[in-house]
């Protein structure tokens, strides 16, 4: 065999072995369990499939698609609080109550719909709220975990612990919900906080492995679509900052529940960290992010973050995306 011979069956085999390599490269992607561009099931069993699967529990470890969860759930909480006429932003004065209505009832999960016989009248916001924002205290995605699924990604249950905030009266509101996310579709459905307390969802944790009976799909209505809002490390940092002090001018006893040990070192109970904020609430009603410093230790990342006054630092640590933990200090 000549040398030119040599030289392309050489050739041929470095083309093959890096072809394989990027094939395998491109499937890992796939399977990756993010929001994609839609693209068709490969079956129809797929979509109306609602056996019980094995699943498991786990941490965001992702953190740029946090703003279009939680866009999601505003979105469920606005419907809601717009059914009351008297609640709707001028802005928003183009839609009537019943558009409201059929929205909400769009976004709930079919299954709970029937289950507790919801029609498009019968959940109806009694409460006077003229503003209002939601905020999410921990985040954990619920995936199959078997292999041989062959719709392995096409949707993940979210669960989800947040604060329904009346920004006018300044008052909080404990929430759980299930967010059903259709990765393919690019459609969602909510599972509201009775589904998610009659469900025991608030008991999981990291690593847990259950039986769920979730369709791998959501049938996309008029309503349901999401839009992708891609977070950056920065604009995480500034969400939480501004979660962090809005607990502490305004319900103490949450924000001592999310210090960390460091924390509660200073402040030992909700008394003392109620004192430091009654001491300094004018400054710390002011207290807006400006930057952050990322540190990674035995792979916990901590962000230090500071005001715009530099007068106070904020030390956030977080397990995955899924939950934080804070100090704060005054800046000697």
């Amino acid at each position: 065999m000549d040398n030119n011979k040599k030289k392309l069956i050489f050739i041929i085999i470095i083309v093959a072995i890096i072809a394989i390599v990027l094939l395998e490269v491109i499937i890992s992607a796939i399977k990756r369990n993010s929001f994609k561009e839609p693209n068709e099931p490969t079956t129809e069993e797929a979509i109306n499939d609602m056996e019980a699967r094995n699943c498991v529990v786990n941490t965001i470890e992702d953190f740029s698609n946090f703003e279009t969860i939680r866009n999601c759930i505003y979105t469920y909480y606005q419907s809601y609080v717009y059914t009351n006429s008297g609640n709707i932003d001028p802005d928003e004065a183009g839609n009537s109550t019943q558009y409201y209505k059929d929205r909400l009832y769009g976004l709930l999960a079919k299954d709970y719909i029937e289950k507790n016989s919801i029609t498009k009248d019968s959940i109806v916001c009694n409460k006077a709220i003229t503003n209002f924002d939601v905020d999410i205290l921990s985040l954990y995605q619920v995936s199959h975990y078997e292999e041989s699924v062959e719709d392995y990604g096409m949707s993940t249950l979210y669960i989800v612990e947040g604060l329904f905030r009346n920004t006018s009266d300044k008052s909080f509101e404990k929430f759980n919900m299930a967010l059903l996310v259709d990765n393919i579709n690019m459609t969602y459905e909510i599972y509201p906080s009775d589904y998610v307390d009659i469900a025991k969802y608030t008991t999981l944790k990291e690593g847990d492995k259950i039986e769920l009976t979730i369709p791998t799909s959501v049938e996309k209505n008029e309503y349901n679509k999401f839009s992708i809002y891609s977070t950056s490390l920065d604009d995480y940092a500034r969400y939480n900052f501004r979660v962090i002090r809005n607990l502490l001018l305004y319900n103490t006893d949450i924000a001592f529940e999310h210090l960390t040990e460091d924390g509660k070192a200073s402040y030992a109970s909700v008394g003392d960290l109620t004192n430091f904020v009654n001491e300094n609430r004018s400054s710390l009603a002011t207290m807006n992010y400006s930057s952050n410093a990322m540190n990674v230790k035995d792979g916990v990342l901590s962000l230090d973050c500071y005001d715009s006054n530099y007068k106070y630092k904020v030390s956030m640590t977080f397990n995955g995306y899924s939950t934080f933990k804070y100090s704060i200090e005054k800046v000697k």
